[in-house]
């Protein structure tokens, strides 16, 4: 049987998205059409090599540019799919310009498509609402549909996508090892909460630094340890200091050899995101990474990862979005019973060992080329 010959559209290449890659080449005649040499933003958490490329995976970069000042897409995409020749087309995120072309084109040239996304249904901005159709039509008319989870499939639902055509590959986050240290005096004895994600407003960061103060009053040894940078960095700073948190640390952006370190040594992972700007959380993988450690972890209801992640008591708590008393009550539950800390850390390892793998995600992706191939 002749192995399926596969278009592959996605942004950038990133270091935890790689061995998917490598996976799905194994099985098929993969070919990545990245539609960005690297990220621009400055608000990384944390120092990632994008330039990395998959072993064996043949790929081709297209130039980025901006039309009608709103979109923006990868023009030398459009050619290329419309004269290679291929069997089917994978696209990631069905709001960007290069799912919809490469949709139109699929059509066209009687190709099959696969739409995969970890997005979910939040407020858009008001603009978003012009696409809404396109979007519908999308999901509703291609031949497969790959979720991450529990939130992008009844995404996909929602826009019309029948269930049958729906197949998970569970969200996976690469594995850290505790490469280097860090030698910290002020943080022995301590029971420490630990944010390691970008800083921005959508991230909620405010929210857990309230949650803190209340938190810190009644438990001495507790201490914030906050990794990562961006744009809301300094009002989050401004805040700890006018509520006089004394047992904070910003640590800013972290060094790749660093970050397996500071998982190892915090008592709680959060993730307090929210909704604001439009924005939400489409998954979390910081969750992903902090249990593979096998520490509990919190987040909250508008995040799209904690819905599969978390099962409130067992490994964690997945709280309310923006509610301090609410994110304040689960943080106290976890740092004062030591055994439940210990328990939910336990049950967070297992969890992530037995279903959030690579193995298991790149099969979501196979049954979903299979069946789309299948289709008369």
């Amino acid at each position: 049987m002749k192995t399926p010959r596969i278009c592959f559209i996605h942004n950038f290449f990133i270091d935890f998205r790689n061995p998917l890659f490598e996976k799905l080449n194994e099985k098929f005649d993969l070919t990545m059409l990245m539609t960005r040499e690297t990220l621009t933003t400055d608000d990384n958490m944390y120092q990632i090599n994008y330039r990395k490329r998959p072993e064996n995976v043949k790929y081709k970069i297209f130039s980025h540019s901006s039309f009608f000042s709103k979109y923006s897409i990868a023009w030398g995409i459009i050619p290329y799919l419309l004269f290679k020749d291929y069997d089917l087309i994978i696209s990631t995120d069905p709001h960007v310009s290069e799912t919809w072309m490469s949709f139109l084109i699929s059509k066209l040239r009687r190709k099959k498509f696969v739409i995969w996304t970890e997005t979910f249904e939040w407020k858009r901005a008001p603009r978003a609402k012009l696409i809404e159709p396109l979007i519908n039509l999308i999901c509703k008319n291609a031949d497969a549909c790959v979720a991450v989870g529990k939130k992008s499939r009844e995404y996909f639902i929602k826009k019309g996508a029948s269930k049958n055509k729906i197949f998970i590959a569970p969200d996976t986050a690469q594995s850290y090892k505790i490469i280097k240290k860090v030698n910290n005096p002020n943080l022995k004895n301590k029971k420490i909460i630990l944010y390691l994600s970008r800083i921005v407003p959508y991230k909620g960061l405010d929210i857990l630094i309230k949650s803190f103060a209340n938190l810190e009053k009644e438990i001495k040894n507790s201490f914030l340890l906050i990794a990562g940078k961006g744009s809301f960095e300094q009002e989050a700073k401004d805040l700890a200091k006018n509520l006089g948190i004394k047992n904070i640390k910003f640590l800013g952006p972290v060094d790749k050899e660093h970050i397996g370190f500071y998982y190892s040594i915090c008592d709680v992972f959060v993730l307090p995101s929210t909704f604001r700007d439009y924005d939400a959380e489409c998954w979390g993988l910081v969750l992903n990474e902090a249990m593979a450690f096998g520490k509990p972890v919190i987040s909250t209801d508008a995040v799209g990862g904690a819905y599969d992640l978390i099962t409130d008591g067992v490994n964690g708590f997945r709280v309310k979005h923006g509610n301090v008393e609410d994110l304040y009550k689960a943080l106290k539950t976890t740092l004062t019973n030591d055994g439940l800390r210990k328990r939910m850390g336990k049950e967070s390892k297992k969890l992530i060992a037995t279903k959030f793998n690579y193995g298991n995600m790149s099969k979501g992706f196979e049954e979903a080329v299979k069946y789309a191939l299948s289709k008369q």
